[in-house]
């Protein structure tokens, strides 16, 4: 858009002009996001964030810190597990989950929450 406002022209009517002439050129036609609604507004901050993950195809639990994380992890190990065929298999889960918080513990702590180790033989037993 390089022309002028004209002289005596108010902004907004100049403004709607230059849409129209937009409009009739065909300029807004094929826009990513066309009959998509606006996000979302109000009190929600972070539709944004939430919005991102559902297009990437991840759950919100790639934002909790990893004790957190592994805590949850492990309460969920069942489900985890429970699909598995061999002990062997379900051994080695337990084995991963359990090396994966003992680093947890070496990192630098950002909180006084601490993960904990899960009992295989607990775990095989429920399987």
């Amino acid at each position: 858009m390089t022309e002028r406002k004209p002289i005596g022209m108010s902004f907004e009517s100049w403004v709607e002009q230059q849409i129209g002439d937009a409009v009739d050129r065909g300029d807004f036609d094929g826009l990513p996001g066309v009959g998509k609604a606006l996000p979302p507004t109000g009190d929600d901050e972070d539709w944004w964030f939430r919005d991102y993950l559902r297009r990437q195809e991840v759950t919100a639990d790639v934002s909790l810190p990893l004790p957190l994380r592994l805590r949850k992890e492990a309460d969920e190990i069942d489900d985890a597990v429970r699909a598995l065929t061999a002990e062997d298999r379900v051994r080695a889960v337990v084995d991963d989950l359990n090396q994966r918080v003992e680093q947890s513990w070496r990192l630098p702590a950002d909180g006084a929450l601490i993960a904990r180790r899960v009992d295989a033989e607990a775990v095989v037993a429920r399987w």
